[in-house]
């Protein structure tokens, strides 16, 4: 929910007396106690209007802009590259994520497979050594189906 005073939005958590409420309750609070302090405020959902990142992208800032006749709050966060050391530091992990998963798939198959089988999990095994030299890799990798035993 995102926080509307003066026709202007920012996020900010919901006071914890107004959690349960209906979300048409929170459009306009001016039946609330004075005391309380959220008289003048509005919270409005949001919706994530944002476009997807590349794997040399993140989001930096967003844009918050308020939709009044749909009682929401429109959401559109900064697209900017990933600098050198990050793009090195999310390919490392990426890479040993990967190795990770090639390891415990061929420990499994190694351990899972039936005589009957054999061959199935023989390629299986084969095509997950095969995973790192993938055009893409680490960025975008095609995992090679599991055989079911």
């Amino acid at each position: 929910m995102i926080k509307i005073h003066n026709n202007i939005a920012t996020r900010e958590e919901l006071p914890s007396f107004l959690v349960g409420l209906k979300e048409e309750s929170l459009y306009d609070l001016s039946w609330t106690d004075p005391n309380l302090g959220v008289s003048e405020f509005a919270w409005y959902p949001e919706i994530d209007e944002s476009l997807p990142l590349s794997y040399n992208q993140k989001y930096d800032g967003e844009v918050l802009t308020i939709d009044e006749e749909n009682k929401v709050v429109r959401v559109v966060k900064n697209i900017v590259s990933l600098t050198e050391e990050e793009l090195e530091a999310k390919r490392i992990i990426l890479t040993e994520n990967a190795q990770t998963r090639i390891e415990v798939e061929t420990d499994y198959a190694n351990r899972i497979w039936q005589p009957d089988k054999k061959e199935k999990f023989d390629e299986y095994i084969a095509q997950l050594a095969l995973v790192s030299q993938q055009e893409n890799y680490p960025w975008e990798i095609n995992w090679p189906v599991r055989p079911i035993y």
